[in-house]
């Protein structure tokens, strides 16, 4: 019996690709003996491994990355040097149809490797060389590999759980829509409606003066209220607003300014005014990148809205965040602009 352990650690960007990592490994730790069917008192002797790199030059056709490889296994060290220079294929600007990789690398004293690989969505190609440097070695001729990888995209169990709660709350919406359509009877038309969409360059609606959200607001919330005291209503946590802010974050930005900014001031004071209103963000993003980098990317987008609002002084426990990546877009993604629409936080008002 053998044990092995180890520890790896990486940073990813948009496009899910490495731009720094650094792991190590115990191969063998408790020694074991080499025979398994025969007794024997040889034992085979751990082997230890380290292995880091970082990019350290980028733009958009080219990148560079360092990387290091140290081996030590019985009493032997062996250092592999080199670097991975990567070039970008792009069918549409900002994303990567295809990645070029050309390795490069050195091991002190014994050979060379250089190779080149070919990364696509859902396969990889690549082959390399290690040949002799120094001297010659009878024990160290060169080598051909040649490597092919297919993968696919699995769906994590929590996404998959995750889209049956989103399912299961759009059921329960239907209805809370329709106890809160009685609520908003007689409710007069305001400069900005429930789906209000607000850009910090291309302002849609104008941000509504303070004493119109806050008196539109108070007037659902007394809606709920007599028609809950009436017994017409027996549904918690009703929604009395949703508005879809359409921060125009910059590709790859969390920035919050300009109108957002002005009508989360808004929203804060009234929020403080009225004890009984919580609010829900969801964090969206255009369809550019890995989902999993947009995933994250849409919760950071929501939390640093929930951030500013705290900061304006609404107690964090009466918000709550979720990010939705790029999985409910308004639009096709098709161009700048649509994606620029996509780029947002969904805030909803709810009565608690």
């Amino acid at each position: 019996i053998t044990f092995s352990a180890g520890l790896y650690w990486q940073a990813a960007n948009r496009q899910g690709e490495r731009i720094a990592w650094l792991g190590g490994s115990f191969f063998d730790f408790n020694r074991p003996r080499e025979g398994f069917l025969e007794y024997t008192d040889s034992r085979i002797s751990g082997t230890a491994v380290v292995e880091g790199g970082v990019r350290i030059y980028e733009d958009r056709e080219f990148s560079i990355s360092p990387r290091i490889l140290y081996t030590y296994s019985g009493s032997k060290h062996q250092l592999n040097v080199g670097a991975v220079t990567s070039y970008y294929v792009r069918a549409v600007p900002n994303q990567v149809a295809a990645r070029i990789d050309f390795l490069t690398g050195y091991i002190p004293g014994r050979s060379g490797i250089a190779g080149i690989q070919l990364h696509r969505e859902n396969f990889a190609l690549g082959f390399s060389a290690d040949f002799p440097i120094v001297k010659t070695n009878p024990a160290n001729l060169t080598a051909f590999e040649v490597g092919v990888g297919l993968r696919r995209l699995v769906e994590h169990p929590a996404k998959v759980a995750r889209q049956r709660r989103d399912r299961q709350q759009r059921r329960r919406r239907t209805g809370e829509e329709e106890a809160l359509s009685q609520v908003q009877k007689g409710v007069p038309e305001s400069p900005a409606s429930d789906d209000a969409e607000i850009s910090t360059e291309n302002v849609k609606s104008e941000v509504e003066p303070k004493s119109d959200l806050r008196a539109r607001i108070q007037h659902k919330q007394d809606s709920v209220i007599a028609q809950a005291n009436a017994g017409e209503l027996k549904q918690r946590g009703l929604v009395l607003e949703t508005v879809e802010l359409h921060f125009n974050f910059a590709f790859n930005s969390t920035e919050i300014e300009g109108a957002s900014a002005r009508y989360l001031d808004e929203l804060a004071e009234v929020l403080k005014e009225n004890a009984h209103l919580r609010i829900l963000l969801i964090g969206h993003t255009d369809n550019l990148g890995s989902a999993r980098y947009n995933e994250r990317l849409s919760l950071i987008r929501a939390e640093k809205v929930k951030s500013y609002m705290v900061n304006k002084g609404v107690e964090p426990e009466r918000i709550v965040t979720d990010g939705r990546g790029m999985a409910q877009p308004l639009n096709n993604n098709a161009t700048e602009e649509e994606r620029a629409l996509n780029r947002r936080v969904e805030v909803r008002i709810l009565y608690q």
